[in-house]
């Protein structure tokens, strides 16, 4: 019933699809369905009470799989639903990506990396400079909704924005700004400052702060960029993610980590694990308007 409800919804204020082609259309359709669907759980304490049913069973449909069998996410959560794998396809094979990607924002009512995950941005959108563009929006939307710096961190070394969260650090009048400030003022191409991004991220993972300790994985330079992957997947049973890090890692034209972080003297090279103006997203790239059809995409 509460899938019937999202379709009658869907039909009666369905989303903008002006300059989409037909493959963007199912895919935001799809988007906009899901929220639906959110909407009438009883969950989301929206929605009329009688539609709402079981809600593994609808998320299950929209998903093909189960929350048993999708994981566990970060702190043990059950992974959120997500949009079919059909609309996956459907969105990769579009041409008209930046267009989906602006009515995928409009139509979803939240930001950050959740919303993102729901659409498994990662493996549909090509071009490099646009997502590189969503990942800059998300950590940015990260920081200013939960005020703690240690959540974006991971999404902007992976972007090599290194100096912005340096910047964000430097205005986190908590114990952790400060340390995470002073930390990122190390030489990570130095063997000295290799060893102590590794030994502060393995103390971080011994104590399950697994985002934080990915991150610190990828600040040695170069990234020890197996690791953080492997945490991510292994214990942050997050896919998606781990695929939108690599991808934001591996591709130097998305990539350029350094600067503003200074390599002055430090002093208490391990001290950071003993922690318990925003950066504007870069609008100068243009979007790759390559079609599917002549796209190749870049493997190893």
């Amino acid at each position: 019933l509460a899938l019937l409800w999202a379709v009658g919804t869907l039909a009666v204020r369905p989303p903008s699809f002006k300059k989409l082609d037909v493959p963007a259309q199912m895919a935001l359709a799809s988007v906009a369905l899901l929220g639906h669907v959110e909407a009438a759980s009883p969950a989301s304490g929206t929605g009329d009470a009688a539609v709402g049913t079981d809600e593994m069973s609808v998320f299950s449909y929209l998903s093909n799989e189960t929350v048993a069998t999708a994981g566990a996410g970060p702190g043990g959560r059950p992974v959120p639903a997500s949009v079919p794998p059909g609309a996956v396809l459907a969105a990769l094979l579009s041409d008209t990506q930046d267009e989906l990607a602006a009515r995928v924002a409009e139509v979803q009512d939240r930001a950050g990396w959740e919303a993102a995950r729901a659409t498994w941005f990662p493996f549909w959108r090509r071009d490099g400079a646009g997502l590189r563009r969503t990942a800059e929006e998300m950590a940015a939307a990260t920081f200013r909704e939960s005020k703690d710096i240690m959540r974006s961190a991971l999404l902007y070394i992976a972007l090599g924005r290194k100096a912005t969260l340096s910047n964000l650090a430097r205005t986190d009048p908590t114990s952790v700004g400060r340390r995470l400030e002073k930390f990122l003022r190390h030489d990570f191409s130095s063997g000295q400052g290799r060893r102590a991004a590794e030994k502060n991220a393995y103390s971080l993972l011994r104590k399950k702060q697994y985002s934080s300790a990915a991150a610190f994985f990828l600040l040695a330079e170069p990234p020890m960029l197996k690791l953080a992957l492997e945490v991510i997947v292994t214990q942050m049973k997050d896919v998606s993610l781990a695929f939108l890090v690599g991808r934001l890692v591996e591709d130097p034209k998305t990539n350029i980590m350094g600067g503003g972080g200074g390599g002055g003297g430090m002093g208490g090279m391990s001290g950071f694990t003993s922690m318990g103006g925003f950066g504007s997203p870069s609008q100068s790239s243009n979007s790759n308007k390559t079609s599917y059809a002549t796209w190749k995409p870049k493997v190893g």
